[in-house]
């Protein structure tokens, strides 16, 4: 019995819940108040009124491997381009529904082991190019919802372990020119579900040698992507006017796409 209570109490220890506690500013304070422990590895912070991340945060939580600060209206990513926030241990950071609107190049350069980002429900209307070059962990990223016109195409460059890609519902979003969209090795699904896909070129999803997957429901693309690779191409609408069967011709070497 004192076995199962002990196991409580440090399990226990590892979560803070400070979510909807109209909580303005993260300090030593705070800390101090609700008696934190730093070794917190998972810490809620949704619903509150925050406006940034104090740069000293790992030093309150050393540990920390998961933060949800989804509602937090006010809260963006520094405009002077410094880092949003610096935690070595982190491994999931969910920012939703937050006031992010540019996404810079140090943004989340002092997050070295993140591997899932979510960022869906801003206002995000531009991404440097190297935003996520510090990141070699990253696997899933979602930046569905927001206001992009264009991603940089080299922006996944040197995400080794990238699986998962969600754009879906930038409504703005499409293809500019006949050159490649999006660049990576590894990245295994794309998701555009909902943008504004009008075209596409034999250069649009070429350099994506190892997608199995490509989301293209609700664009009004009337012509079948070339894909260099086999790939199920999940796109039940704005195709229907190129093909009413359910397996859709692809022009690239005599391989099939699939009608999601």
């Amino acid at each position: 019995m004192l076995a199962s209570a002990m196991y409580f109490s440090d399990y226990s220890s590892t979560i803070t819940e400070l979510n909807y506690r109209n909580i303005t500013v993260i300090d030593f304070a705070l800390v101090k108040d609700e008696n934190l422990s730093p070794e917190s590895l998972y810490m809620n912070l949704e619903g509150n009124d925050l406006t940034f991340m104090p740069a000293n945060f790992s030093s309150y939580f050393p540990h920390i491997e998961r933060i949800i600060l989804t509602y937090n209206w006010r809260l963006s990513f520094p405009l002077n381009g410094s880092p949003f926030l610096r935690s070595p241990s982190l491994i999931e950071l969910f920012c939703e529904r937050c006031g992010i609107n540019e996404i810079f190049t140090q943004s989340l350069r002092r997050l070295p082991n993140l591997e899932y980002l979510r960022l869906r429900e801003n206002q995000i209307i531009r991404i440097a190019p190297h935003s996520f070059r510090k990141n070699g962990n990253l696997q899933d990223v979602d930046l569905s919802f927001n206001k992009l016109s264009i991603v940089p195409a080299e922006m996944l460059k040197g995400l080794r372990r990238i699986k998962v890609l969600d754009l879906s519902n930038n409504p703005h979003l499409g293809v500019v020119n006949d050159t490649p969209f999006l660049a990576s090795d590894v990245l295994k699904v794309l998701k555009c579900n909902y943008c504004g896909f009008t075209k596409s070129y034999e250069e649009t999803f070429s350099v994506l040698p190892n997608l199995k997957e490509l989301h293209l429901k609700g664009n009004q693309i009337l012509t079948v992507p070339y894909l260099p690779v086999p790939v199920v191409l999940i796109a039940r609408q704005g195709f229907q006017q190129a093909s009413g069967r359910n397996e859709l011709f692809n022009d690239s070497e005599h391989r099939n796409s699939y009608w999601g």
